[in-house]
């Protein structure tokens, strides 16, 4: 399942259901795809995407930002500047999101394995780079 991630800071924006837009400079969404929802290092829930639209920055509106949990426009394109810079086109997609206890990544991917024997099973299962491999290193000397 794909996932989407967001600063802690929005974590009640998104429980509360007053965000339910996130505006990005790149997405790998469709329609219909269900994700997992991270907020400030914690699965939050899940959603599932309603509708991706591509537009320019100006083409943007007071309802985009209010579905983004800003009071407006204004102060949704001085957020996007913030983080991308001065970028001339963002994809607006809408979800439906689904709280659910906050789950730690690790817990739910690898329950209690410890990040040591995680390690151990990537240098023996799985086809990693040379660099890959030399992280993995320094992990182990480090750990």
């Amino acid at each position: 399942m794909k996932h989407l991630e967001f600063s802690g800071e929005y974590r009640e924006l998104i429980i509360s259901g007053k965000k339910r837009v996130t505006i990005r400079k790149r997405v790998n969404l469709k329609v219909g795809d269900e994700v997992y929802v991270h907020c400030g290092g914690e699965i939050i829930g899940k959603a599932k995407i309603l509708e991706v639209e591509k537009k320019r920055v100006d083409e943007l509106t007071d309802d985009d930002a209010k579905l983004d949990g800003f009071k407006n426009k204004d102060e949704l394109i001085k957020e996007l500047k913030r983080i991308y810079g001065d970028s001339a086109e963002f994809y607006v997609v809408k979800f439906e999101f689904e709280p659910s206890d906050a789950i730690n990544p690790h817990e739910f991917y690898y329950g209690d394995a410890d990040l040591e024997e995680i390690a151990i099973k990537a240098l023996e299962k799985l086809k990693l780079s040379e660099n890959e491999r030399k992280i993995l290193q320094v992990f182990f000397r480090e750990w």
